[in-house]
């Protein structure tokens, strides 16, 4: 209990360190972004060059995106089916719930072929969806957050305007 108490003061101290309401949101849209893109392993990778890069809060980033984690697996037979779709290839057969099992028996590598050709469509259902809607989930986030959150510094001087220089 004592491990669990130590994550709670954590995560109580980085969440109060006078965030402002476009960092938070910024950091929240970004964290969506990486976490619905669809290939496993590279979020905390792509988030963490973000962070250093744009001189965001790292552990807070990473934070949010390993919380936002379960989304990606929502996400991700809608957004297949869609690039599946948009791309014309909506006669190749589709990732159902029921379908796994019969494609793990298809055998490895015309199983290793399918979810590949899978995870192409949801990489074109992820930028036709996610990447356009993230920029007004910004500025909803934004409002929203701004209620409780007090704003100190214009958005644009700490998200985008101010990269890190060394």
């Amino acid at each position: 209990m004592a491990f669990l108490q130590k994550i709670k003061e954590y995560i109580y101290s980085v969440y109060h360190q006078s965030f402002t309401s476009c960092e938070v949101s910024t950091y929240l849209t970004i964290a969506i972004l990486a976490t619905t893109f669809p290939f496993l392993g590279i979020t905390t990778l792509v988030v963490t060059a973000i962070a250093f890069r744009y001189n965001f809060n790292v552990p807070f980033v990473i934070l949010l995106t390993y919380s936002l984690e379960p989304l990606r697996f929502f996400v991700f037979l809608p957004l297949s089916n869609l690039g599946g779709y948009i791309l014309g290839l909506s006669n190749t057969p589709q990732i159902t719930l029921q379908g796994l099992g019969e494609i793990i028996d298809a055998g490895f590598l015309e199983s290793i072929g399918f979810i590949a050709e899978q995870l192409s469509f949801a990489v074109v259902g992820w930028l036709l969806v996610v990447v356009p809607l993230s920029y007004p989930f910004f500025f909803l986030v934004k409002k929203i957050i701004a209620y409780t959150i007090p704003k100190t510094k214009d958005c644009i001087d700490t998200a985008v305007a101010s990269p890190r220089i060394d």
